[in-house]
């Protein structure tokens, strides 16, 4: 029957029996990974939209769409803060930052006084 398993491991040797057990281990380890921040993105979610948010438990969809609704709101709201410059008007170095860091400071001065 051409190749049978000797007493060693596999006919095709260990590295293909390490890799058919330590597949599956990895991709349990990579689903874990994404649940756990999963979890951690729905803990996070709800205590910020608690008044938007039925008393149900988000599904992972949902998670993933009001994380993208709040990115895109934070975005916004960093746009007003500090509008982004076209490549030709990007200052260069620290000189051209210090102007938008010291603008940027003032308005949190008159925002939180």
């Amino acid at each position: 029957m051409g190749m049978e398993p000797t007493s060693q491991g596999s006919p095709r040797g260990p590295a293909v029996s390490f890799r058919k057990i330590s597949k599956p281990l990895m991709e349990k380890k990579r689903r874990a990974r994404i649940n756990l921040s999963l979890e951690q993105l729905r803990s996070l979610l709800e205590k910020h939209y608690s008044h938007q948010i039925r008393k149900r438990k988000l599904e992972k969809a949902d998670v993933l769409e009001l994380s993208v609704k709040y990115m895109k709101s934070l975005q916004s709201s960093l746009q007003g803060l500090w509008p982004m410059p076209s490549g030709a008007e990007s200052p260069s170095g620290f000189r051209g930052c210090r102007p938008g860091v010291n603008q940027l400071l003032q308005r949190a001065e008159e925002g939180s006084g």
